[in-house]
């Protein structure tokens, strides 16, 4: 999941969860006296709420925070203004997410839940249900403006979403868009 949050020349940019980014390391593996390197090829795509795709290339990732932006080319779709602070404790919020895949062009998944607050790591904790796949959704406080990004879901327990604060997630834009 993720969500256009700014446009460039000719250019649209993206949040998402920063292990949507992260690739794996080459490896190297031996058999029968050889020496084989294996180094992944990956291929960032978005793809937007009709379904078109984009190429997408890594601009930022912030790894502690779990944060990437990516870009793609062109000017699609309306970007979602940034927050400038998090919710009050219990507000409502909005989640826009493809759990397990769920998504078709034309149609996404909306839930609503609330700002519960945040751990000592720094994690916002949001009562909206996830699942894999929520990775990258963005929370949206009652002014439609993002506020954090997912990253994590709990296990066996999908009513609560972890999410990064809006100050990282500004300070990543502020310093790569």
């Amino acid at each position: 999941s993720g969500a256009v949050i700014a446009h460039g020349v000719n250019t649209t940019y993206v949040i998402t969860a920063g292990h949507v980014c992260t690739f794996e390391t080459p490896s190297q593996t031996k058999n029968d006296g050889y020496t084989f390197f294996v180094e992944p090829r990956v291929e960032i795509k978005a793809r937007d709420y009709w379904g078109n795709i984009h190429p997408a290339s890594v601009v930022a990732v912030d790894n502690e925070n779990d944060i990437c932006i990516l870009r793609t080319r062109g000017i699609w779709s309306t970007p979602i203004p940034m927050a400038t602070k998090m919710p009050v404790l219990g507000e409502k919020v909005t989640t826009i997410a493809a759990p397990l895949g769920i998504f078709s062009p034309g149609m996404v998944l909306k839930f609503d839940g609330h700002y519960v607050g945040s751990d000592k790591y720094g994690h916002a904790f949001f009562t909206t249900p996830t699942a894999p796949g929520s990775s990258g959704s963005v929370i949206l406080n009652k002014s439609g403006e993002i506020v954090s990004v997912i990253h994590s879901a709990m296990r066996r327990f999908e009513s609560v979403g972890l999410g990064s604060r809006v100050e990282d997630v500004l300070e990543l834009l502020r310093t790569n868009v």
